[in-house]
């Protein structure tokens, strides 16, 4: 690790020399307290990784050695929460193995800025396989991220998967959003964005209809995305949002009415694309209305 001024002076803060960690594949993090907060792939105590913190001047303190079952290589680096804890993942390790082989699918853990490391879910293939990118926090609070392998095999027997993105509360309840399947991409290397519309965005490195990747967007925040008046006077609405989320459709004659007053038209959850379709049939004689939608 070093320092550079803005005019080239170069100056190496740490050397790492496996005891202490080797191969940090991300960048530093900065801490709230000051510090700078990393991961290296390999080195530590059980040669399976660490995480360290360094502060300003270059003194490093290796908060924790991975050692296979609790993880190992955690290769996407930290983000640092609100609650001040650093959130991470392995790409390899974990409590869930195939076939008495060696855990590996990889786990999502939280550690303290003392060391405290509490893993909150075990990679098991079908939902992910070797989170490799950093996380990202959501405008829900929650983190998001994804997996380079795991998931679907497009029907290749031992396969190792096209990868997947996932969403996972701070303490630890995983959801799968999407299972890459060639068609829609494979294989997401990079962190995730937050765009300023409140939607993820991403990348993957193969699959699509050109074979040579594909750029996605999650929608996180719902939205009615059409509505169309039929020949019968019903309307036709149609959104998207949160892929298997539940959702509420509301609707009033008057714009100015409390939401609290507003009528639910229908609950149901977005497929499995993040859409949803609703017939509004109690139109037909009303001159206007207004239609809202929300998770939950």
């Amino acid at each position: 690790m070093f320092r550079v001024t803005t005019n080239g002076v170069l100056t190496v803060l740490v050397s790492f020399n496996n005891t202490n960690g080797a191969s940090p594949e991300d960048g530093l993090t900065a801490g709230k307290d000051g510090n700078f907060y990393g991961t290296t792939v390999s080195g530590g105590a059980h040669l399976s990784g660490t995480v360290f913190k360094m502060t300003p001047a270059g003194v490093l303190t290796t908060l924790f050695s991975f050692n296979g079952t609790n993880g190992a290589s955690p290769g996407g680096g930290l983000v640092q929460a609100n609650d001040g804890l650093l959130y991470g993942t392995t790409g390899f390790g974990g409590t869930n193995s195939t076939l008495g082989t060696t855990s590996n699918f990889g786990t999502i853990f939280k550690i303290t800025t003392n060391g405290v490391l509490t893993t909150l879910f075990n990679f098991h293939f079908t939902d992910g396989q070797a989170a490799a990118a950093k996380l990202v926090f959501g405008s829900d609070g929650n983190l998001y991220g994804t997996t380079l392998f795991g998931g679907f095999t497009g029907g290749i027997a031992n396969g190792n998967g096209l990868g997947t993105v996932f969403r996972i509360t701070t303490n630890g309840i995983f959801t799968s959003l999407v299972i890459f399947q060639r068609t829609n991409g494979a294989n997401p290397r990079t962190p995730l964005a937050l765009g300023s519309d409140g939607n993820l965005y991403g990348t993957t490195s193969q699959g699509g209809a050109g074979s040579g990747g594909t750029i996605f967007r999650i929608v996180l925040t719902p939205q009615i995305t059409d509505i169309t008046k039929g020949q019968s006077g019903n309307v036709l609405l149609t959104g998207s949002g949160p892929a298997g989320a539940t959702f509420r459709l509301l609707a009033t004659d008057n714009a100015s009415t409390p939401l609290a007053s507003w009528a639910v038209l229908t609950t149901g959850a977005f497929d499995t694309n993040g859409q949803f379709s609703f017939a509004d049939e109690g139109v037909a004689t009303v001159n206007t209305r207004f239609y809202r939608i929300s998770v939950p």
